[in-house]
């Protein structure tokens, strides 16, 4: 009999939901999760896993298995009149994982499931919450088993959202989805397609007649057309293969061959989100918090990471070691992220679907112009792949003051300001252990897991300084065990003594030796990063002092 008294239950079991349950699991959180369908969903839905979020399921160990089933797209392009206007390379993109991993939901899904499984966890289903109350200390709901018309009473402590745009917890609250919905009306198809353009590349085609867009799968493409002004097309919900052999001749400048396809579906495009995705003990993620316009693929990664933020907050408050602003500072950190989320992919889709034939040549003259910067591209590139995203306002980060009157550490100092602040995430870069100098490690490799890490950088410091690094290290774990671990990170192995190393040290010393990683975070001196297990920066400074670390950490948890 499963457990009635609980610390968390997850309604709803699409990615948001499934991410969730991984993430709670690997802080060793109990829950239950419930799903008012019979099963998972069969069709394909969101298809594009961007870097960001590769990163997280990679620490969520299910990226191998994503990977197995999916294509790698390696580049976008931009088509205006049948002439290729823009080319965004991913390859350099500033994460393990410069692609887009090309993905039907159902298979994300899949892998999320297996995972659990193997987990000993299960989604619980056909389960539909029917009523909510929630008090100072916890929460009530009651949930119905449509396969055997039982209903159970759930007290947990928190409940976690995540059962998508229609959510039947956010409608029990009585709370407003405000918003507006478009114009724009679409349709897709999953089918299987032959022409020249690369498979491992997406492709958007712009032209007088709308927007059509192909994103190559493993077994299959992505179709999509934009059919709000073509009179022939615009009321149509149960769209046919000549409906998309008709655009495909009207708007692409390549042949294609089509198969038949094995689904097709239409939709209009709404844009909406809650006004706060904490209620008391009740958080919102997902679907259930935001919805916006498919362009640029966001929605899916934004829910999953939505998740991956609240997850270890919620898994710290259930043991007693966060306080109340932590918790809050899911809302805080994550609504204008979606805010950002709603207002870029509403324009992106305004721009490509613009019928003044003025704006229209404005629009491809404009693009054609930008795409010849490379900062442009680049910026691109980062923004879809969702790496530069940050909490710099959070109030839950901090950066210590730097001191410029100091004129002796102008040179460190200036370094410092251009490395990556609070908030930001982990920037990607690979080191050695002092125990196997040549064997190269990414730091994403080594954060693996639901810990804090101290990153202890030690340019160019004497054996006293780097005493004092370790020092602070072994302070942080021995007075939040089981919660933080620390790397000490050496440009010389001489800068440290071999007899100076603890057995807890042994493994956690790292050799920098071309100082890259170094200059990666701007530490031309000895400098302290706190890194939170959802892998963005809480804390950086460069005074080795305890007392700031401290400081810190007692703002944050208990």
């Amino acid at each position: 009999m499963q457990d009635s008294n609980l610390p968390i239950l997850i309604t709803g079991a699409g990615p948001s939901g499934l991410a969730m349950a991984c993430a709670l699991q690997q802080h060793g959180i109990k829950y239950r999760i419930i799903d008012k369908l019979p099963q998972p969903v069969t069709t394909s839905n969101a298809l594009a896993i961007h870097s960001r979020t590769q990163e997280i399921l990679a620490d969520l160990d299910i990226l191998p298995a994503a990977t197995a089933d999916a294509n790698k797209l390696y580049a976008t392009n931009l088509y205006a009149e049948g002439e290729k206007i823009l080319h965004i390379d991913l390859s350099d993109i500033d994460s393990p994982y410069p692609y887009i991993l090309g993905l039907p939901q159902q298979s994300t899904e899949k892998v999320f499931n297996q995972r659990l499984q193997a987990l000993h966890a299960n989604v619980e289903r056909p389960a539909e919450l029917i009523s909510i109350f929630q008090n100072d200390n916890s929460v009530t709901a009651r949930v119905k088993y449509s396969h055997n018309e039982r209903e159970e009473e759930i007290r947990c402590q928190y409940v976690v959202a995540a059962d998508g745009s229609h959510s039947i917890v956010r409608k029990l609250l009585d709370l407003n989805f405000a918003g507006e919905s478009l114009a724009e009306h679409f349709i897709m198809a999953d089918v299987k397609i032959h022409w020249p353009l690369p498979h491992d590349q997406v492709h958007a085609f712009m032209s007088k007649d709308g927007v059509m867009a192909v994103l190559p799968l493993k077994d299959f493409s992505r179709v999509i057309a934009d059919v709000s002004h073509t009179q022939e097309f615009a009321d149509v919900t149960n769209p046919s293969l000549e409906h998309f052999k008709t655009i495909a001749k009207q708007r692409c400048p390549v042949a294609i061959e089509f198969e038949e396809p094995t689904w097709t579906s239409h939709f209009w495009i709404n844009q909406r989100q809650i006004a706060q995705y904490r209620h008391q003990r009740v958080f919102f993620i997902g679907d259930a918090a935001h919805i916006h316009s498919p362009v640029g693929g966001q929605g899916m990664n934004t829910g999953i990471q939505d998740a991956y933020n609240l997850a270890w907050k919620l898994a710290l408050a259930i043991h007693g070691k966060a306080s109340d602003n932590l918790l809050d500072s899911y809302h805080a950190e994550r609504h204008p992220v979606a805010e950002g989320v709603l207002r870029a992919t509403g324009m992106m889709t305004k721009m490509i679907t613009v019928e003044n034939p003025k704006l229209k040549k404005l629009r491809n003259t404009s693009l054609q112009n930008l795409a010849k910067l490379p900062a442009f591209r680049h910026t691109m590139a980062d923004q879809m792949a969702e790496v530069k995203i940050n909490y710099h306002k959070s109030p839950i980060v901090a950066n210590e003051a730097i001191n410029w009157l100091d004129l002796s550490k102008l040179t460190s100092n200036m370094a410092f300001a251009k490395g990556p602040k609070a908030g930001a995430r982990l920037p990607e870069q690979a080191v050695a252990r002092l125990q196997a100098p040549n064997d190269s490690l990414s730091l994403y490799e080594l954060l693996k897991g639901p810990q804090h890490t101290l990153l202890l950088f030690a340019y160019q410091s004497t054996q006293q300084q780097v005493q004092q690094l370790m020092a602070i290290g072994d302070w942080a774990k021995q007075y939040y065990p089981g919660l933080m671990q620390a790397f000490l990170i050496l440009t010389d192995a001489h800068q440290i003594t071999p007899e100076s190393l603890n057995e807890a040290w042994q493994s956690n010393v790292l050799i920098d030796a071309n100082a890259q990683c170094h200059a990666r975070y701007g530490a031309k001196a000895a400098s302290i990063y706190l890194i939170r297990p959802d892998k963005h920066i809480g804390y950086r400074g460069q005074v080795i002092d305890r007392d700031n670390v401290e400081g810190y950490l007692q703002k944050v948890l208990v």
